[in-house]
């Protein structure tokens, strides 16, 4: 049950305006970003767009490491 728990916190489902404010960004730019295919993984839940914190910490890890090239 505690693997459930772990997967829980990891897979937590984010909205458009939690990524922003976590990556300290508007929303405009997310927006942006993603219709220019560059912004973290995110899909569809009906009318919404959802994304998953281990997707956006990925996103933010490959940027990390992009920069230190």
């Amino acid at each position: 049950m505690s693997t459930q728990g772990s997967r829980k916190l990891q897979d937590e489902i984010l909205t458009i305006d939690e990524v922003a404010n976590l990556l300290k960004v508007p929303v405009g730019t997310l927006r942006k970003w993603r219709s220019a295919g560059e912004a973290p993984p995110g899909f569809r839940l009906g009318k919404y767009v959802r994304f998953r914190l281990s997707g956006v910490e990925r996103f933010v890890a490959d940027r990390e490491a992009c920069a230190d090239d």
